[in-house]
């Protein structure tokens, strides 16, 4: 997507005539308005300010239930959801340009919960006929477990050398598919080689290539995916029962049971990720 051609006094690069001066490739050096009969001329960066961007969401949601019997009881959720969405600065610009996948949203997303009793003690399938005193020991025991697990968030590819290339409110893209980011894991949290890496460090040439000055590259904004999420809790509970009023409880809550890591997302330099 060209930006800006050279302007008077500009020294070209290459053969397409653009310029890397920052001052020339803005939109307000060159940009035409009916008010001024042509190129405006302005030497002063100008602020815009509008409701006209907006974004889009779809999803297959699907909810499975097991109504609580038995001493049983599961909720299971999936969503299956695109969000598009338009950052802004650049938009009033060339809109299409910064459309992509909604930062905060994760395109994949299940999560289950429920609640078992175990069926010992009084009024339960086993050890039913027990004396009051072993009753109250064995039974009254409850499991009530929580599993989140989402796919990565979206993140834009850049590269070192496009701040020469481009005006700062545009958009630094490279030149290629994300599908050709090489990741990949080796080490651990804490170890070797600063721990867990995802993204492997990468070169302008290869899978990636630099689009040029006064040029903005096809790899589009957030066209590629972080590390994904997951969290289990686990909380177990013992009953009591006073008379038919009252109930004593003992719980113990166990947050992130599996001692999960989860990484954020890489910066997206294509050149220094890992």
């Amino acid at each position: 997507i060209a930006l800006a051609q050279c302007s008077a006094g500009a020294t070209p690069i290459g053969p397409s005539g653009a310029t890397s001066n920052q001052t020339l490739l803005q939109r307000y050096v060159g940009g035409s308005l009916p008010a001024c009969n042509g190129p405006c001329g302005w030497n002063q960066s100008i602020q815009y300010y509008g409701d006209d961007q907006d974004s889009h969401y779809n999803a297959l949601q699907i909810t499975l239930a097991k109504t609580y019997s038995h001493g049983l009881s599961i909720n299971g959720n999936f969503a299956y959801q695109r969000a598009r969405a338009a950052a802004n600065n650049f938009a009033t610009w060339d809109k299409q340009s910064v459309i992509g996948n909604d930062s905060a949203l994760r395109r994949k997303a299940f999560t289950a919960y429920g609640m078992y009793k175990l069926p010992f003690g009084k009024g339960q399938s086993y050890l039913n006929h027990l004396n009051p005193v072993v009753n109250q020991i064995v039974s009254g025991f409850e499991f009530s477990p929580t599993l989140v697990w989402q796919s990565g968030l979206p993140f834009t590819l850049s590269f070192n050398g496009c701040g020469a290339d481009i005006p700062g409110s545009a958009p630094c893209y490279v030149n290629g598919s994300a599908s050709s980011l090489k990741t990949g894991v080796s080490g651990y949290a804490g170890g070797p080689n600063n721990g867990v890496v995802f993204y492997q460090k990468q070169t302008i040439g290869n899978a990636f290539t630099d689009p040029g000055p006064d040029n903005i590259g096809n790899g589009g904004r957030n066209n590629a995916w972080g590390p994904g999420f997951f969290n289990a809790d686990m909380s177990a509970m013992k009953n009591f029962t006073i008379r038919e009023k009252y109930a004593l409880q003992f719980r113990a809550d166990a947050y992130n049971t599996f001692n999960h890591i989860n990484f954020g997302n890489p910066g997206g330099n294509i050149e220094s990720l890992g």
